[in-house]
């Protein structure tokens, strides 16, 4: 029985509101299956299958929210798709544990299971691109130390290294995940040959974007991971943020509209009371852990 076209906007309607239900931190119990495709919000990831009728949804994940129940979702989520790769399954594990690195305050498995949820809301992207896009999140920042030196290989050079060893065969290796991760660390020419790279870059920068407490929020873990820098020499590394966020207004790739260019101005300015306040923040969240 074929549904009529009046009733297509009441079935998307239901699975938002489904979507909106079921706030549990339950272990999720599926795996990407073929004509699925997953749709977010703040609580849940949804299977929709999409029909003649429209998107139907059809089965709910509830988020996880500590790192152990992260940690559990990705290794059952990632699993299947790391197999059919050709990675390792060491390879999984073995990135896990990087993730869940101490000092990691924004670039951690909360980053990566947000940098998920995008890619899987993702329109207009074909199966296989989709899986490229999850493997180069899992792997971009799966090496990350903000106290590298300037003569070390960067943070994506190694996530790229990280990623080429976990092959079972070297054959396998996909160039297109390479330039997804190494589209993180500058920006591609845009070439239909780097448009996958470039999706992948606005996706993994969708949080300069974001609401202004997400902002501040994303502004702060950041200040955390480099709270070494702004101890060393407070001028240089305000001076250096205002850099980034001119870099940020200026990268017309992104998409920014015109409020989010205006949280991006303000967060410019008020750079040096903010990276005060969280210097005082830090330290003594540094004296409570010693205590």
């Amino acid at each position: 029985m074929r549904v009529s076209q009046t009733l297509l906007p009441w079935v998307a309607l239901f699975a938002k509101a489904q979507a909106f239900w079921g706030r549990s931190e339950n272990s999720p119990q599926i795996r990407p299956i073929d004509g699925v495709r997953g749709r977010v919000n703040d609580t849940a990831l949804f299977a929709l299958k999409y029909t003649s009728i429209g998107p139907v949804c059809i089965r709910k994940i509830a988020l996880p929210r500590s790192p152990e129940a992260i940690k559990a979702f990705f290794e059952y989520q990632l699993a299947p798709l790391f197999e059919s790769a050709g990675i390792k399954s060491s390879a999984l594990t073995e990135g896990l544990a990087q993730w869940s690195k101490a000092g990691r305050y924004y670039h951690s498995l909360t980053h990566l299971l947000s940098l998920y949820q995008d890619i899987m809301a993702l329109d207009g992207i074909s199966d296989e691109d989709r899986d490229r896009l999850l493997l180069a999140a899992f792997f971009h920042d799966v090496i990350y130390d903000p106290k590298l030196s300037k003569d070390d290989p960067s943070n994506e050079q190694q996530s790229i290294a990280f990623y080429k060893k976990s092959f079972e065969s070297p054959e396998r290796i996909d160039p297109d995940v390479i330039k997804c991760i190494a589209a993180t660390e500058e920006a591609p020419p845009n070439t239909p040959e780097n448009r996958l790279a470039l999706v992948f870059r606005r996706t993994d920068y969708n949080i300069v974007g974001k609401s202004w407490d997400e902002l501040l929020e994303w502004r702060k873990q950041v200040f955390f991971e480099y709270h070494h820098l702004y101890e060393s020499d407070p001028v240089v590394f305000n001076n250096n943020c205002v850099t980034f966020f001119n870099s940020v207004l200026n990268d017309q790739k992104l998409g920014l509209n015109h409020k989010q260019k205006q949280n991006i101005e303000a967060l410019k300015e008020r750079v040096e009371t903010d990276h005060q306040y969280w210097n005082i923040e830090f330290e003594k969240m540094i004296r409570d852990l010693s205590n």
